[in-house]
């Protein structure tokens, strides 16, 4: 793993521990509430974990509050025109944050099934508080939210660039020979004030070493804080596909995974929306610069392909993102490696 700074004098490092994984994904229908349980088949009281289980059927608009007993303890209802955005969230004040979006939609510039249009907010009895909209010719929500301790919400975004744009920013036409091309950005949302708070993008942090008159131009293996632009060397419209966000309160920091560099990264949030557009600022002193990545140093020139460690990674997460610098779980890091061929899906990382 590459990282670029220090805190309290420790430099980060990396374990990787692998833990067989066994994963579950069920669909379930009914016809009435009357029954004893929903979907459950077994149960080992001695093993399975304690508290309850949040559901959002993928071609359902309803979310399922289960109990241990396969029974329901809450249900938020919604039109039949909205499915699931893939994400849904339990506060622990029993608000409900989810994405959705229509199950057709009217102009669709953007054609990929993990799509959003919707963040909303729901109280415990189903009532709508606030509700977010991002869906047009230019950005789209996709895939993971993450709802922070301060009541905003972190959110993905697709942003569509024409492939002319793309090669001004240094993008090799041998490579860039689609109409358009997705980059990403990340959002911060103020549910109560209804506005965004925060913002980055991956286009204001590239590195490209093919067209000299390019500001962005320079040696890759130097730059491991900045994104190759050139980099998968393939063609695909979905350059990085930002699969899930996750947020660390303690460290300030936010964790993506990217899967088509088969990398995690991880950029400073204590940044200004000004500073997260350069590469000064921050806690970091690096400012929206990556401050740390890990998986396939072939990314950026520092390896070969045979050095790559994830493999198209979902999920990733911090196992306990509220720990203190000296708690045991500090820095612990938990994903799903989807694509890896040895069996090993799910790795453990540990960053002290």
């Amino acid at each position: 793993m590459i990282c670029f700074f220090n805190r309290s004098g420790s430099s980060f490092f990396i374990y990787r521990l692998i833990f067989s994984f066994l994963f579950l994904q069920f669909f379930f229908s009914f016809a009435s509430f009357s029954q004893n349980t929903v979907g459950l088949l077994h149960k080992s009281p001695d093993q399975h974990s304690k508290g309850y289980n949040l559901v959002y059927p993928f071609y359902q608009s309803s979310v399922f509050l289960l109990d241990s007993c396969g029974q329901i303890v809450n249900e938020w209802t919604d039109d039949e025109d909205f499915h699931p955005g893939l994400a849904c969230y339990l506060l622990p004040n029993g608000n409900l944050v989810k994405g959705k979006k229509h199950f057709i939609y009217q102009d669709d510039f953007f054609g990929s099934s993990p799509s959003g249009e919707f963040v909303e907010v729901y109280s415990w009895e189903n009532e709508l508080l606030s509700s977010f909209e991002l869906n047009d010719s230019l950005f789209r929500l996709h895939h993971d939210i993450e709802p922070m301790s301060n009541g905003n919400i972190l959110m993905i975004a697709w942003e569509r660039i024409s492939t002319d744009s793309l090669l001004n920013l240094g993008r090799d036409p041998e490579v860039a020979t689609t109409e358009y091309f997705l980059t990403e950005k990340i959002i911060e949302w103020n549910p109560l004030l209804d506005t965004v708070v925060w913002e980055w993008r991956a286009l204001d942090h590239l590195i490209q070493d093919f067209d000299e008159s390019i500001s962005s131009y320079g040696k890759i293996i130097d730059h491991p804080e900045r994104i190759n632009i050139n980099y998968p060397y393939y063609i695909r419209t979905d350059w990085l596909h930002f699969n899930s966000i996750d947020y660390n309160e303690e460290l300030d920091q936010i964790l993506i995974s990217c899967p088509e560099f088969n990398e995690f990264w991880i950029i400073d949030h204590s940044t200004t929306w000004q500073e997260a557009k350069g590469s000064i600022g921050g806690m970091s002193g690096k400012g929206g610069d990556l401050i740390c990545r890990w998986g396939n140093p072939f990314a950026f020139e520092n390896g070969s392909e045979d050095d790559q460690k994830l493999f198209y990674q979902h999920d990733v997460n911090w196992t306990n993102p509220n720990a203190k610098f000296d708690d045991s779980d500090f820095g612990e890091i938990l994903l799903f490696n989807n694509r890896v061929d040895d069996g090993s899906n799910v790795s453990y990382l540990k960053l002290q």
